[in-house]
């Protein structure tokens, strides 16, 4: 009885292995042929006698085909460090390794392949072959090819460039690294706990800087900052610094990316500029204000010279026929210098902020037939035909009367004195919704050339008309620019060469006097 028992304990485990063993192989049979690396075994002389799908994928051949070969026939013996015999010999004695060699494929290309070898021996430990699981590395490989090509090219980029990269951790506290083309101070380690700052930056820069990091990081955006940095030799110089934020899949600050530029040469001629442009202004203010303090030492002895000389032509007895063409012109070149003396020191008010204007609600009707009073005389006189808008305008604009009236017999009187014989000037007005209105003065004068109409509006440049019959001072439209804009308005002009300009100014409009005022 114990026999019997005993035997059926025996067959049960045996059954219990070999059903153990058949799951084995099954797993491995399923590993053999569904692995993502190749297997392949050999026998004692390298002969393939196994191959999975994936080792016949990466080499292009039927497993028939490959059945047929033996490893040195796919293998690119001058990729070896070693011989394939010596490979044979270390898996027949040594244990398990690792090699990388080239194999062929069946077109003739070549695949890059790291292999785990392991030598095969029978129960008495003789060598059967070899098994060897091959991974291709050819995609591995010209990925790292292509990393280390765009590293080299980044690093000419920035040994190439003017700007300095660096790289910071994601709470700014370490500089990771820094490549400082002698500008920054060099540093041969990665300095953290805020250490660089005292390595790059002036004391009386870092609170800003630090505030300004502080300021990027709780953004979560670009940190953009002009600061001062220390050179190697102690001395400063002047940086715009940039830097973004890269940040993880979880979108975590990670690190950040910047470059500094050099602007220490930008900031030296900023500098000299602005203390240039204050001396001129300084100077500017000084002339200024002395032709506006100077107005009754000027005005004076002109109205005397005037007074005088209207005083003989009125004589008694008569002044001569000679004396009467010497009084004239006197008396218009006296005027010419009343004019002169007049716009220069509204020039001079306003460019030291003195001239003061009075706002208010202007009937532009009014304007218009003060103008036209005045003008007609002068049109008539040269044989211009002048025209005025035929009705009433409505509305009011919000500017000083007396200012408006100037600036509007100024282009009235250039539209009349460099018009062409029996020409026309006519004053049109227009809204512009909602709240503006145009006057134009338009002539049928020679023109302007594009590169003239550039230079209007500049005081003392009459375009090339000063040696001709019509007297000028060259200051009449730059102050008319300057009254315009004052008031709240813009001045202008079109022109073509051969048909015309058009001059005109806009101020702001409303139809009720008393909203004007608000």
């Amino acid at each position: 009885e114990q026999l019997r028992v005993l035997n059926e304990t025996l067959e049960q485990r045996v059954a219990e292995r070999t059903e153990a063993l058949r799951e084995s192989e099954e797993w491995l049979r399923r590993i053999f042929k569904q692995s993502p690396a190749g297997i392949v075994q050999t026998d004692a002389h390298g002969n393939m006698v196994s191959v999975n799908d994936r080792w016949c994928e990466m080499l292009g051949f039927s497993r028939g085909e490959l059945l047929e070969r033996s490893v040195a026939d796919v293998t690119d013996a001058s990729s070896l460090e070693v011989t394939l015999d010596n490979v044979r010999r270390l898996a027949e004695s040594g244990p398990d390794f690792q090699i990388e060699m080239n194999c062929r494929r069946k077109d003739g290309t070549i695949l890059q392949v790291q292999s785990n070898v392991a030598g095969l021996r029978d129960a008495a430990g003789r060598y059967q072959g070899l098994l060897a699981v091959v991974l291709d590395l050819t995609e591995r490989h010209r990925a790292e090819a292509a990393r280390h090509e765009t590293e080299r090219n980044y690093q000419a980029l920035a040994d190439a460039s003017f700007e300095i990269p660096y790289r910071m951790s994601a709470d700014w506290s370490m500089m990771l690294a820094l490549d400082g083309h002698g500008l920054f101070a060099s540093s041969d380690r990665p300095l953290d706990d805020w250490a660089w700052m005292d390595q790059y930056l002036p004391r009386d820069e870092q609170s800003r800087v630090r505030q300004a990091i502080s300021e990027a990081i709780a953004r979560k955006s670009l940190f953009e900052l002009e600061h001062r940095v220390l050179r190697p030799d102690g001395s400063t110089a002047w940086v715009r610094s940039r830097a973004v934020p890269i940040r993880d899949e979880n979108e975590d600050l990670v690190t950040w990316f910047g470059a500094a530029s050099d602007i220490t040469e930008r900031k030296r001629i900023e500098q000299n500029l602005i203390e240039t442009t204050a001396v001129a202004e300084k100077a500017n203010r000084a002339k200024s204000e002395f032709l506006s303090s100077m107005s009754h030492e000027l005005r004076t002895p002109l109205n005397a010279i005037l007074g005088f000389a209207q005083l003989m032509q009125s004589a008694v007895p008569a002044p001569t026929p000679a004396q009467k063409k010497d009084l004239e012109q006197i008396i218009t070149g006296g005027w010419y210098l009343h004019d002169l003396i007049n716009e220069l020191l509204d020039l001079a008010k306003i460019e030291s902020g003195k001239l003061t204007l009075t706002q208010e609600p202007v009937s532009l009707a009014d304007v218009m037939l003060e103008c036209r009073a005045m003008m007609e005389p002068l049109a008539c006189e040269r044989g211009i035909e002048i025209t005025f808008p035929s009705i009433e305008l409505p509305g009011y604009v919000h500017a000083d009367r007396t200012r408006v009236k100037q600036v509007l017999v100024n282009l009235l009187s250039n539209a009349i004195k460099y018009n062409k014989a029996q020409g026309a000037v006519s004053v049109e007005c227009a809204l512009s919704p909602p709240h503006v209105i145009r006057v134009s003065v338009r002539d049928t004068g020679g023109g302007l050339a594009p590169e003239k109409l550039a230079q209007l509006f500049q005081p003392f440049n009459r375009l090339g008309k000063e040696a001709g019959p019509e007297e000028g001072t060259g200051l009449g439209l730059a102050l008319s620019r300057r009254l315009v804009e004052l008031m709240g308005g813009t001045i202008g002009a079109d022109s073509a060469v051969g048909v015309g300009s058009v001059f005109w100014f806009e101020l702001k409009w409303t139809p009720v006097a008393q909203a004007v005022c608000q």
